[in-house]
């Protein structure tokens, strides 16, 4: 038996374009029948027969419309190891949603091997109709209630995704929410502090967190009998096995990693300034300067915004709401206030608490990390649909007036020094019922951030299930015959989840040998660099 190091032999490596994934066009069999509810601003919840509930907040629906639920055929491959159960929902014409909405959906543990856990059998995916192919959404398992719990703020087709043992789950779902439970709030901050001392770069501790999150969340901690650390040396998972691959493959990984890093640590830092309060001194300074510099690049924009507006809400607006709220309204004007609340007619429409949420979303987006001007915007806009009413000509108030059953003519009309009590009073009233508003945005705010980790986890995902070609052949001088044709041939070192006979084969009359891998299942074998060659008819696992 001998052993080669892989650079001894003509070895031909290439990574192909297209990743390994899931695609939604191999289901078999026939569509279930639909089903068809009613939900509205005051019924914002159904739970289906097959026990699926969606609740989509108060904040999503202006009038009646139709939910349907349309189970799917399900896609199983017993090679890979994994089945999909999912469903169809469309809301009206719906696709993109102005709130984070929840559907849970029931799971069963059947399928699931003798001994497994079930919660660590099962995730949730979500089919990209763009693409075809299932990608990786916001949820968590709910384990006493066997049900997926997902987020998110679009429609589309979600399902159950089952496999057969958590070695093969590693490579197709994560629960976003146990990744979280995970990083410590100090190292997370440690990656912010880090990015802000760079100038908005991701550093070395950045990329260490990212492998560190790698190495859990795709199972490659128990891969490492090749002698790669991945925790403590992360330049070494981004090289995966370097001179195997090059250096253009392993730039990109290191980059990768970085990004995830830094992303779970803004999720992580936001979710500490919004439960603790004791913290948030250091922390939310750190959280501005990380939000500030993410705004100044263009490709990370949107998480700059999406971070600004979880500080901005949580406290400076919030904190204007709140006190707000310690105002009691006094005698307000009944038309006054059935025209801002209520009244709809012509170019007059009475906001919703929903459209209000809508107009602090637009305002943060147009003053990203600007918490003065944000404040500023709002307080303007609150103001000035306050005073609206006083300047309708006569005609339209009397309108309003007769929806209430008020003769316009005998109505006491006020000078301009009272009606600023007035609207005072409108406002404090306004406020209070805004007072939830602020905290569904800074909520939705850090749902968006979560939402971006999925993007640079759904990254790192694509970039480890790429499709590796893999060819050894002889180095054989012109003319002459090969010397290892019908040698049986296997790479190594394996760790000892790896499946050997993967890993083995025996080459061609012309000393020739093809494999193809994914990155995720080079590295789950222990990264082997070496080809252990043996003679004809021999056997690996015994010599």
């Amino acid at each position: 038996m001998m052993r080669r190091l892989l650079s001894g032999l003509l070895v031909a490596v290439m990574v192909l374009p297209l990743t390994v994934g899931l695609s939604g066009c191999g289901s078999e069999g026939k569509t279930g029948n639909p089903s068809h509810y009613m939900l509205s601003p005051e019924n914002t919840s159904v739970s289906t027969d097959t026990g699926i509930t969606v609740s989509l907040g108060d904040y999503v629906l202006e009038e009646e419309t139709e939910l349907v639920v349309t189970p799917r055929p399900a896609e199983e491959d017993a090679e890979a190891g994994y089945k999909i159960e999912s469903y169809d929902f469309t809301l009206g014409d719906m696709t993109a949603l102005d709130d984070f909405i929840t559907i849970r959906i029931p799971y069963d543990d059947t399928y699931c091997e003798a001994g497994q856990d079930a919660s660590r059998c099962v995730g949730a995916k979500y089919l990209n109709e763009t693409t075809d192919r299932w990608e990786d959404v916001l949820f968590e398992v709910d384990r006493d209630r066997k049900e997926l719990v997902i987020y998110t703020d679009h429609l589309s087709v979600y399902g159950a995704f089952y496999v057969r043992n958590e070695g093969t789950r590693y490579a197709y779902i994560s629960d976003v929410y146990d990744d979280l439970a995970k990083v410590d709030s100090q190292a997370a901050a440690k990656v912010l502090a880090e990015y802000v001392a760079n100038g908005g770069a991701e550093g070395e501790i950045a990329v260490g967190l990212g492998a560190s999150l790698v190495s859990d969340i795709f199972g490659l901690s128990d891969s490492l009998s090749s002698g790669m650390d991945i925790a403590t040396n992360p330049v070494t998972i981004a090289s995966l096995g370097n001179p195997v691959f090059d250096t253009a493959l392993a730039d990109k990984a290191y980059k990768q990693l970085g990004n995830l890093g830094k992303m779970v640590s803004v999720v992580k830092i936001g979710s500490v300034i919004l439960k603790d309060d004791a913290s948030k001194g250091d922390m939310l300074g750190l959280y501005k300067d990380a939000a500030s510099l993410a705004l100044s690049f263009a490709e990370s924009a949107t998480l700059g915004v999406v971070m600004s507006g979880v500080w901005v809400f949580d406290y400076t607006i919030n904190t204007m709401f709140e006190q707000g709220m310690a105002m009691k309204m006094e005698n307000i004007g009944m038309v006054y206030q059935y025209f801002n609340d209520d009244f709809n007619s012509g170019q007059y429409r009475a906001r919703t608490l929903k459209d209000w949420r809508q107009i602090f979303i637009d305002i943060t987006e147009e003053n990203p990390g600007d918490e003065a001007a944000i404040k500023a915007a709002i307080e303007k806009e609150i103001d000035r649909y306050a005073r609206v009413f006083w300047e309708l000509g006569p005609d339209t108030q009397a309108e309003v007036a007769s929806e209430l059953n008020v003769n316009y003519k005998r109505m006491s009309y006020p000078t301009s020094a009272e009606i600023e009590p007035l609207v005072a009073d409108y406002k404090k009233d306004l406020y209070n019922r805004l007072y939830p508003v602020s905290t569904s945005v800074r909520n939705y705010m850090q749902q968006k951030a979560y939402a971006e980790y999925v993007k640079a986890l759904n990254d790192q995902r694509a970039f480890y299930n790429q499709v590796i070609n893999f060819t050894i052949t002889e180095d054989v001088a012109q003319g002459a015959k090969p010397k290892y044709a019908g040698y049986v041939m296997r790479l190594e070192p394996l760790s000892d989840i790896a499946v050997k006979k993967n890993w083995t084969g025996t080459l061609n009359k012309d000393g020739c040998i093809s494999s193809r891998f994914t990155m995720l299942g080079f590295m789950q074998a222990g990264s082997p660099n070496t080809v252990a060659l043996y003679e004809p008819g021999g056997n690996p696992d015994e010599e």
